[in-house]
């Protein structure tokens, strides 16, 4: 059965000169443009597409790249609000509707929400709600420190930012590790910093551990070199200025000079950091 939404595996059944058929399940054909199938498609091969529904409530596919699929929170903008709801500009020919009753506070055009989209089961339409709290899994977890994660940045609290964990958990990014400047609704990489008894998560931004170290001292090579080999940030340096730079800890940019001048790659003068020479 087709899953509105997302990219779903469909198997051609009809060719024509413009595109092909495609079965959509429940005896239901949709109708794929030459621009979305491989040049060699023929009857009988599993082609990928990704489908929407229309106004009427018809499966479409589409070439327009959705910023977001089904079971997937993401920052949207409102277009345009009626007295059906709110509807959000997701690149798709049709517009994402959050209904009123998926309002945690009424929306106006031009507002960009993190939201959560899904398939109604009442009716069966993707539709958004901003109220992501009832759609975070709250159970446990099978994360270990160290995982890499993608995250959706949310809110902003005392001990730092909250963050949504591969579209499903939460964690928090904690003051301490947060060394740039991350934006509402962004999406980024993170890691499993901590585990907590109560199974919540801590995250951080820099990969951790050795990998982390080594590639901060990359980073911090790669800045030496567009300087024509000098860098006026040195281990003296404020952190403001390493956490603006290049978005770690003092401790950890020393940790990652250190390296380097073991490694006999740099030498630091002046509150000055030299590239050696070849």
């Amino acid at each position: 059965m087709v899953k509105p939404g997302q990219i779903n595996q469909l198997v051609i059944v009809e060719k024509t000169p413009f595109g092909a058929y495609l079965n959509a399940g429940e005896q239901q054909l949709v109708f794929a443009n030459n621009s979305l199938l491989p040049n060699d498609a023929d009857v009988g091969d599993i082609v990928s597409v990704f489908i929407y529904q229309d106004s009427e409530g018809e499966y479409k596919t589409t070439d327009n790249q959705a910023m977001a699929r089904v079971g997937e929170f993401a920052r949207l903008t409102v277009v345009e609000v009626n007295n059906v709801g709110a509807f959000l500009d997701w690149g798709l020919p049709k517009d994402l509707l959050v209904p009123y009753a998926e309002q945690s506070k009424p929306l106006k055009e031009g507002q960009s929400p993190v939201v959560y989209i899904y398939q109604n089961k009442a009716d069966g339409r993707v539709v958004a709600s901003t109220k992501i709290e009832k759609f975070l899994d709250k159970t446990s977890h099978s994360f270990s420190v160290g995982d890499r994660v993608d995250l959706v940045i949310t809110d902003k609290t005392d001990l730092g930012i909250k963050a949504i964990i591969d579209h499903q958990y939460l964690g928090m990014v904690h003051n301490d590790d947060l060394h740039k400047k991350v934006k509402y609704g962004q999406k980024l990489t993170g890691y499993i910093k901590n585990i907590r008894a109560d199974q919540k998560l801590d995250i951080t931004l820099q990969k951790p551990g050795l990998a982390g170290r080594d590639a901060l001292a990359e980073k911090i090579l790669a800045e030496i070199n567009k300087n024509d080999g000098v860098l006026a940030i040195s281990d003296k340096s404020s952190p403001d200025i390493i956490a603006k730079v290049f978005g770690v800890s003092k401790k950890q940019y020393k940790t990652a000079l250190g390296k380097l001048y073991k490694e006999k790659v740099i030498v630091i003068d002046d509150n000055l950091v030299k590239k050696v020479s070849d």
